[in-house]
């Protein structure tokens, strides 16, 4: 940072009058600085990243997609399930059988 520096000659008479430090006001406490919640390293915190970067940015987006992923899944787990289903519908017809049921 800058250092701002004040220097006065005096001569022996006034440094007498006024010693040094006593003639002075005490330091000026600084306002405390205004920082945004956004300023951090990416890579010490990625969920900041993924708060401030991402997910503010692209939240609707993600969240359609999950449930679009997800909606996808279970409709792909349906179909996969859905022929032996029907190969058991079909043999306990045929073959007069409960399918394993009591």
């Amino acid at each position: 940072g800058k250092v701002e520096a004040e220097f006065t000659l005096l001569t022996a008479e006034e440094a007498e009058k006024t010693p040094v430090g006593k003639a002075r006001e005490g330091p000026q406490p600084l306002d405390e600085p205004n920082r945004p919640k956004t300023s951090f390293l990416w890579f010490t915190s990625p969920w900041k990243t993924f708060r401030y970067v991402i997910w503010l940015n692209f939240k609707w987006t993600i969240i359609i997609s999950l449930i679009i992923f997800i909606f996808i899944v279970f409709l792909l787990l349906g179909l996969w399930s859905l022929p032996g289903e029907f190969i058991r519908q079909i043999s306990s017809k045929v073959f007069n059988t409960n399918g394993g049921k009591k």
